[in-house]
């Protein structure tokens, strides 16, 4: 046993405090003059051996609690070196998390430099014979083994923070494998080293095992103040070249004080594009946004970044995307054609349309389009449902446009792999287009104003839809008597788009 305040110790010399007391504490007795002391003495000698005990009793007390208080001053502790420093051959198995919440820092210092220091103090405290463990978050194959004193100390100073994070029940689940396989009937030990995030602490995934001995060995860090980066988001889903782009940005702010002129900078493939800066009062969220145009297609790489000290590993935020030259869109035709999409993309050079027969259509090339028209097709065939949901699913976006006689089974097929509302049947009733949802993204940009007197479609037959209360429809345009007129479905990464009604003219 040892003291972390050793020189507490001397407050011992206080113990002659109460032995002094008790030596020259001596009782003077009155002398009373009486007749006959025969029963007198018997008693004055039993009460002078009963006062002989208690006064040692309470020296024995005054001593003892003197003792403890200085004792409890001066810190016992018993190291763990001297609990692990044992002769013999055992297996020791060590988990440093490298998280990147491990660069925070307590009175100590950095949580991970602690983390490892602890470590090799451990190491070092075995004997030669004995045989290790690393693991990290990173699960790296040279760690799944076992491997000498030496090689274990060099294992240790290699170990850098990382992106990567592993909850506590999968890292001891693998731990406790290793020791099992590779130990039988030896001494083993697993220690934990983790500031114990809440996110990644759940140790039920794994089954204790009596053969092998568990310890936790958290490192805390001092609570820090923190603003760091949310969420980051477009307005639309189409990136443009030589359009004004608007990034809104979504930060929070941890800590108990606000802050004020943060700046933020916005850099694509390495560029800096954009500067701002924000206030955000403490506790809270706000919303900012940074504007900028894309003058080259390609792939781009942003980085949203800002200031803040002293948790500085999540002041970058990553966005990845692609800017099209052009926007690549396939309309599949039968037998019976319209000129509409033509006419809709046709005559805009940033749309590059392509137009092919439903028995012509080359499913390996799906993957070069944004957005598929499927353009009054009698019936959609399985293979083709297949090929259109593996397409949306990798974020294609399908246009479904049925025919006035087409096959609703089919259409319906592929409806419902891409979690929409089926067709219930073909409604022959003239109605009327009264509501646009302008809030949709997709109409963005198109209308400065909405006219008074504008003149919206008319149908004389549709097609009825079946809300699922598991569909995420969106109505885009709805009828007067409350069906959709377009809805859109997202799924996955990518949406379905359905008309409800044909393009023939007889519908219009």
């Amino acid at each position: 046993m040892k003291f972390a305040s050793p020189q507490i110790l001397w407050a011992l010399l206080a113990l002659a405090i109460p032995i002094i007391v008790h030596l020259f504490n001596f009782r003077r007795f009155k002398k009373v003059a009486f007749s006959n002391v025969r029963f007198l003495k018997e008693i004055q000698q039993e009460t002078k051996s009963r006062s002989r005990l208690k006064h040692l009793l309470i020296l024995a007390s005054r001593l003892l609690a003197i003792a403890f208080l200085v004792f409890a001053f001066a810190e016992p502790y018993i190291p763990l070196e001297d609990q692990i420093a044992k002769q013999g051959n055992r297996f020791v198995s060590i988990y440093i998390d490298n998280s990147f919440s491990m660069e925070a820092e307590n009175e100590e210092g950095r949580l991970l430099e602690v983390a490892r220091n602890k470590a090799i103090k451990m190491v070092e405290s075995y004997s030669a014979a004995d045989r290790f463990q690393l693991l990290t978050n990173d699960f790296e194959g040279r760690h799944q083994r076992l491997v000498s004193k030496d090689d274990m100390l060099k294992l240790l100073d290699e170990v850098q923070l990382s992106p990567v994070t592993k909850s506590l029940g999968d890292v001891v689940a693998r731990q406790q494998d290793l020791l099992l396989e590779e130990t039988e009937g030896s001494e083993r030990v697993i220690y934990v080293m983790s500031d114990l995030q809440k996110t990644t602490s759940e140790i039920g995934n794994f089954i204790p095992d009596s053969a092998i001995t568990v310890r936790f060995l958290p490192d805390l860090a001092v609570r820090s103040a923190n603003v760091y980066i949310d969420s980051v988001w477009f307005n639309t889903p189409v990136r443009l070249l030589n359009q004004l782009e608007v990034l809104n940005i979504r930060i929070k702010n941890t800590a108990a004080e606000p802050s004020e002129n943060i700046p933020l900078r916005l850099s694509i493939n390495g560029a800096q594009k954009a500067l701002g800066s924000f206030n955000i009062a403490p506790g809270e969220v706000t919303d900012t946004a940074l504007t900028f145009t894309h003058t080259t297609p390609g792939f781009k790489q942003v980085k949203i970044s800002l200031d803040d000290y002293p948790i500085t590993f999540d002041d970058d935020f990553y966005v990845a995307y692609e800017v099209a030259e052009q926007v690549q869109i396939l309309q599949v035709q039968g037998n019976d054609r319209s000129e509409n999409v033509s006419k809709v993309f046709g005559n805009d050079p940033y749309y590059q349309l392509t137009q092919v027969r439903d028995n012509q259509l080359n499913y390996g090339s799906l993957p070069q389009y944004q957005l598929i028209v499927l353009d009054q097709l009698r019936s959609l065939s399985s293979g083709m449902v297949v090929e259109l949901e593996k397409f949306v699913r990798n974020g294609g976006h399908v246009l479904l446009i049925p025919n006035e006689n087409g096959d609703i089974t089919s259409y319906n097929e592929l409806i419902l792999a891409l979690d929409g509302a089926p067709f219930t049947g073909k409604t022959t009733a003239s109605s009327k287009v009264n509501f646009i949802n302008l809030e949709h993204y997709l109409y963005d940009g198109v209308f400065d104003r909405l006219p008074d007197n504008i003149d919206l479609p008319k149908v004389s037959s549709y097609f009825s839809s079946n809300r699922l209360s598991r569909s995420r429809e969106e109505v885009l345009l709805s009828m007067q008597n409350g069906q959709s007129f377009l809805s859109s479905f997202p799924f996955e990464s990518g949406r379905l788009y359905v008309s409800h009604v044909s393009m023939a003219q007889s519908q219009s």
